[in-house]
């Protein structure tokens, strides 16, 4: 997530997806990132599987606060094999 110019407006302070599920469970997933922006600006989140492409979290624009975390989640359900995201 680079800003204008390549300044870095945000970084990942967390990704939280379970690393065990048998086939059939739901998996929960969220991503955490910390705006360190000097004024408001909107984020975006998107998680994809590789395996699919289907996309677990894919948020619509919104406005954070400079020095604000915020989580966004998404689930799925577990196929027969492993999963990348």
């Amino acid at each position: 997530m680079d800003g204008v110019l390549g300044q870095q407006e945000s970084f990942i302070t967390g990704i939280d997806v379970p690393f065990t599920a048998r086939e059939g469970e739901t998996i929960n997933a969220s991503v955490s990132v910390l705006s360190i922006a000097i004024e408001p600006m909107s984020f975006r989140t998107i998680l994809v599987r590789d395996d699919t492409g289907e996309e677990v979290i894919n948020t619509q624009d919104f406005l954070v606060d400079p020095d604000t975390e915020f989580t966004n989640g998404g689930s799925f359900t577990m196929p027969p094999r492993d999963v990348t995201l």
